[in-house]
């Protein structure tokens, strides 16, 4: 989560499922970790039409990996009695 300040005289859609960010505002994003690797929005970062002004202070979650499988035990061999 982070607040971000939109400069832009209009309202700005945040892409991959992020909120609209009204113009000349500061907005509260969810996944901004996940959002802000998004291409047009870096061009608005560089662009200075885009601001973080407070980045999160926990880390956002991640997608979850896939589960591991345990390996099979080893088999016994037949004992010769």
């Amino acid at each position: 989560m982070a607040i971000i300040r939109n400069s832009h005289s209009s309202n700005l859609g945040l892409p991959m499922g992020g909120p609209e960010l009204r113009a000349g505002s500061e907005t509260r994003v969810e996944r901004w970790g996940q959002i802000k690797d998004h291409p047009v929005v870096k061009m608005w970062l560089v662009a200075g039409v885009l601001d973080e002004v407070e980045a999160a202070t926990q880390a956002e979650p991640k997608a979850e990996p896939a589960p591991v499988k345990k390996a099979a035990s080893p088999k016994k061999a037949p004992s010769a009695n």
